[in-house]
């Protein structure tokens, strides 16, 4: 009999999307306490605390690129009110008086500020009021607009944010993978425990048929006692595997936050298009964008991006600061309105050579980040090269798996019709049996070894996950 998956067809799974509605899947699953893949994914996302803790570094991210951006051309205004102050007179009286100040500006990245004071004074005793305002321009020159602070600013809260959706991003697909693989592990002890207890089974009835025939006189006590070491190991492998299954499936439910009590709904796996998704990919060389979007990489360059952005800085402080002010002071008594416009410039003359080591510190660090970034490069296209043959690897496993199954499949067919024949015992043709349902096992932990190891390197080349294509999870007969 030979191995043929079903062939069922099934909605694109997106697992990232079902963080957003997953207590709709909880509540599902509380109700009906089965479980099926696509709700075990959903579950886990859910639940875990570190994806909890990186959607809230998502969130500060996003409201600090916010604030950081508000910087570049929002107002700031600032109110200072005194309602009440005494003051002395020419002639040595005590006078009183109200002062309002209120004060305004505008930054602009290109190192432009703009900025507007406004003074009214209110004399209480002969209720006159006097006010006047003043506004200046002040232009830095031939500066670099990059490296004003809210330009700085802005660039950290950007890249902060990148870094947040990057590791929010990465930390869902280890726990999909991670998920994925656990929820097969279990699946596939549990076939193991259905294979031990029919060979238990099968050592029971050699002992009471080796018991029988040694009441006829045909075997001895030391047949016996082999057959019962035989069942007692058979036992002890049972035992084992059934502590192993409860200990396993109650910490895969622990992990992902569900009642240790869930059944669950084991999806077969399409191994045709499996396959051809794994020859599609292996058909694909590895590209220099996927090597630049591996989160250690681009955690590299940014680093370069950092200590660039340093060294311009540094560079910066060791020339000549120019400025450019104009002004405008309306009249107050007793003075006129008047213009007022200045050009600056400042220039540390003398610091004991500190700055220019500065600089050299930063170019120093520049060329470590820069050499940094060509070792992880090369590290991470040994590590794809190494999962892409682990993938080469798994599917000829699978493979040899296919021919084994073909060979056992003559084998079967001919023990049947041995069996029918009286040339083949009933115990023989269990055995045999016992050695197709071994096979069976060992080509399903093939097929599910082949899909870790796809949906690993898939994660590694920088893909979206296909699950749902590759697993049907609306049709089943496998529970536990």
């Amino acid at each position: 009999m030979k191995i043929r998956k079903k062939k069922p067809s099934f909605l694109l799974f997106v697992p990232f999307v079902l963080v957003f509605f997953i207590p709709l899947l909880i509540a599902e699953a509380g109700f009906s306490n089965s479980i099926t893949l696509e709700d075990v994914i959903g579950i886990a996302l859910a639940n875990n605390k570190q994806v909890l803790d990186s959607q809230a570094s998502l969130q500060i991210a996003e409201l600090n690129l916010e604030r950081a951006e508000k910087l570049f051309g929002s107002p700031q205004i600032n109110l200072n009110l005194n309602p009440w102050g005494g003051y002395y007179d020419e002639g040595g009286n005590l006078a009183s008086s109200a002062q309002l100040n209120i004060g305004g500006a505008i930054k602009f990245p290109g190192g432009t500020d703009i900025s507007l004071n406004y003074q009214g004074t209110h004399d209480y005793e002969s209720g006159s009021y006097d006010g006047s305002y003043s506004l200046e321009l002040y232009q830095s020159l031939f500066q670099d607009s990059g490296l004003s602070p809210s330009a700085i600013e802005l660039y950290n809260a950007r890249k902060n944010l990148e870094k947040a959706h990057l590791n929010l991003e990465q930390l869902q697909k280890e726990i999909i993978l991670t998920t994925v693989k656990s929820f097969y592990e279990i699946l596939g002890i549990s076939d193991s425990l259905n294979l031990v207890k029919r060979k238990t089974a099968l050592s029971q009835k050699e002992l009471e048929e080796t018991i029988r025939e040694k009441d006829s006189g045909l075997v001895g006590e030391l047949d016996i006692l082999r057959a019962k070491i035989e069942l007692a190991e058979k036992n002890k492998q049972l035992s084992k595997l059934e502590d192993q299954l409860a200990l396993v499936k109650e910490q895969f439910c622990h992990s992902i936050g569900t009642e240790k009590d869930s059944a669950f709904v084991f999806p077969p796996i399409q191994e045709e298009k499996l396959r051809e998704k794994v020859k599609e990919l292996l058909a694909k060389e590895i590209a220099e964008e996927a090597l630049l979007s591996q989160s250690e990489l681009r955690e590299a360059q940014w680093t370069i991006d950092e200590k660039r952005l340093q060294l311009r800085k540094k560079e910066k402080d060791t020339s000549a600061n120019w400025s450019l002010s104009i002004g405008y002071t309306s009249e107050k008594l007793p003075q006129p309105a008047q213009w007022q416009a200045n050009i600056g410039v400042s220039y540390n003359l003398f610091d004991g050579g500190r700055a220019k080591l500065l600089v050299e510190i930063a170019r120093i660090d520049l060329e470590k980040a820069e050499r940094n970034f060509e070792d992880i490069k090369e590290n991470i296209q040994f590590e794809l090269s190494s999962k892409r043959d682990a993938l080469k690897e798994s599917l000829s496993q699978l493979n040899l798996w296919e021919l084994r199954e073909e060979e056992m499949e003559l084998k079967y067919q001919l023990a049947e019709e041995r069996f029918a024949l009286g040339i083949l015992s009933s115990s023989e043709f269990e055995e045999f049996q016992l050695q197709e349902m071994e096979l069976k096992n060992s080509y399903q932990s093939a097929l599910c070894n082949l899909l870790d190891s796809y949906l690993s390197y898939q994660t590694s080349l920088g893909m979206e996950l296909d699950i749902g294509e590759l697993v049907e999870s609306d049709k089943s007969d496998r529970y536990l």
